[in-house]
């Protein structure tokens, strides 16, 4: 996986990526680290491909979001990102 491209607005964030192959790509975030990844709440990308592109949105202004990246190839072979965090405006 390429490094995280991250646009943080009030109440949106997207979070883009590249991976090495064609992939369901996910956002897995909470609002506490370290959180467990079986129930965080989740935004999925809307394709399956090498080119991640998620849109969280309904965030909170001025909040710290904690993420990890997840993504799902055609063999079920599964790949998390590093934890990451970013904080939306006000």
């Amino acid at each position: 996986m390429s490094a995280d491209v991250i646009t943080v607005g009030s109440t949106t964030a997207r979070i883009t990526w590249v991976t090495s192959e064609p992939s369901n790509n996910s956002v897995l975030i909470a609002s506490a680290w370290p959180f467990y990844l079986g129930t965080a709440a989740n935004a999925v990308s809307p394709t399956f491909s090498s080119g991640a592109d998620v849109t969280l949105k309904n965030l909170v202004p001025n909040t710290t979001y904690f993420y990890v990246r997840q993504s799902v190839d055609a063999a079920g072979n599964v790949q998390y990102g590093f934890g990451s965090s970013f904080r939306t405006g006000n």
